[in-house]
């Protein structure tokens, strides 16, 4: 008798092993399948909402996906998941009848995805010299831009409003969290002087801290910085169509192919003679302030990095260059970060904040070692406390060096030469809540605007 009940028992516990093992599976797939579950459209890309705590988490950059989830890297999700509407990658579409992205017949997937990272300080701009008309242009309501998805879907207008000849990218945040760049917004604008600005009618804000941009034949790559290791990010906006792509991962690579294990941060793009995009940014550190020396050092050298975009990347891809471009020697608590390159009469000129002051460097070659100007004392431009994060153009028309700077709001600054430092008086603020109708004065007393990056509106121009 107990021969004959043992093997049913077995069975027993097999059968009870087998359910409990299916409805882990099950558990499992479903508390993937929720995290990957967009439920809250204000949660930034790489974070997913959790309903349960009501709090942004993290995603992984390579999920081990259920079957039939394969990994997007376009997402850095499992494709194939539920989504609530239509935010899907492209050559994706949306299928309502189950709430999924399926893949286009015969399509290639392309990488689209939103970081948001930290500045190391938050840039302001002023401009005290010439005046002109201002543009028209105006841009989505409060209301819609706070409420803007992470990975806003592509926006395609009929023609575009952008028409002033000149452009600037900045990032903005009201509220008591702006002290967190997961907060920042960034905004495109445009003015016809460089002093007054107005937002890019049809142009979407959208998560993204320290942004900076440059203009390539018909299309605008603004670039953000990464947060932890998640990578740096591009979006594009096309000048005569207003149609603005999902934010792209940027990859950086060594000469010889490998990846780089740390992203940038402080990006500020610039165009060779080739109409290449050469990058220079600060390298990040994870868990602390790259701008600061690492945990446990009482001094340091902040290098200034630049880097070479891949043909045929459109702006993605990247192969950092030899050497370093200019290395600061600074002391704790000090910082150094915010690197802002343009073009001069006679060569390049790169600025760098340290704190509430700009030192600016010089170099013939783009992509060559930069020394401080010898004629400004241990090349300090912008003396402590007047301003950091800085932005800088040479005008030709008018011979003149504009100098934006500032943590918020943006000032800016009008000199003939840059071989004298700038004082407090010379800048005037450009652009803050209250200059800026569609974000308000709210914005000053209870947020930031600033870290601008700035390019001229031309085909090719340089910065």
């Amino acid at each position: 008798m107990a021969k004959s009940i043992m093997p049913k028992a077995k069975a027993v516990a097999f059968l009870v092993i087998l359910v409990f093992s299916v409805l882990g599976a099950y558990a499992l797939f479903g508390l993937w399948n929720h995290k990957t579950v967009i439920e809250n459209s204000t949660c930034p890309a790489f974070y997913w909402h959790n309903s349960t705590s009501k709090q942004c988490q993290p995603q992984t950059i390579s999920p081990a996906c259920p079957p039939n989830y394969p990994n997007s890297p376009t997402y850095f999700t499992c494709s194939g998941t539920k989504v609530p509407s239509n935010i899907c990658p492209n050559n994706y579409t949306f299928n309502s009848a189950k709430s999924q992205c399926i893949i286009n017949v015969g399509a290639r997937t392309t990488s689209a995805t939103t970081s948001i990272t930290s500045k190391t300080s938050v840039p302001v701009t002023t401009t005290s010299a010439p005046s002109g008309t201002a543009s028209n242009s105006t841009t989505t309501s409060t209301t819609i831009i706070n409420t803007t998805s992470a990975n806003p879907t592509t926006s395609i207008l009929q023609s575009s409003n952008l028409t002033g000849k000149y452009l600037m990218v900045f990032l903005a945040c009201s509220g008591s969290n702006c002290n967190n760049p997961m907060n920042h917004m960034t905004y495109l604008a445009q003015s016809n002087d460089g002093s007054n600005w107005t937002l890019v009618q049809g142009f979407k804000p959208y998560y993204g801290s320290v942004p900076d941009l440059v203009r390539r034949g018909g299309n605008l790559y603004i670039y953000n910085p990464g947060l932890g290791a998640y990578p740096g990010f591009v979006t594009t906006y096309n000048i005569s169509t207003g149609s603005q792509s999902q934010p792209s991962p940027v990859i950086l690579e060594y000469p010889n192919g490998t990846i780089s294990p740390t992203s940038f941060v402080d990006p500020s793009p610039i165009l060779n003679g080739n109409g290449t995009i050469i990058l220079f940014y600060l390298p990040n550190i994870m868990g602390q302030d790259p701008a600061q020396c690492p945990v446990g050092q009482s001094s340091c050298t902040k290098d200034i990095m630049s880097a070479t975009e891949v043909k045929g990347s459109n702006g993605t891809k990247f192969i950092i260059d030899p050497g370093v471009r200019i290395g600061i020697n600074i002391n704790s608590p000090s910082t150094a970060s915010d690197p802002a390159i343009f073009e001069g009469p006679s060569g390049y000129i790169l600025y760098v904040s340290e704190g509430q002051s700009v030192v600016a460097f010089t170099s013939q070659r783009l992509q060559g070692n930069y020394t401080a100007i010898q004629s400004l004392p241990g090349g300090v431009l912008v003396p402590q406390g007047v301003g950091g994060v800085p932005e800088g153009y040479y005008d030709p028309s008018t011979k003149q060096y504009w100098t934006y700077t500032g943590t918020g709001p943006i000032r800016l600054a009008v000199t003939n030469n840059l071989d004298s430092q700038i004082q407090s008086s010379a800048f005037v603020t450009v652009v803050s809540g209250c200059k800026i109708v569609e974000l308000g004065c709210s914005y000053d007393t209870d947020g930031v605007v600033g870290s601008p990056g700035f390019y001229p509106n031309v085909p090719n121009g340089v910065r």
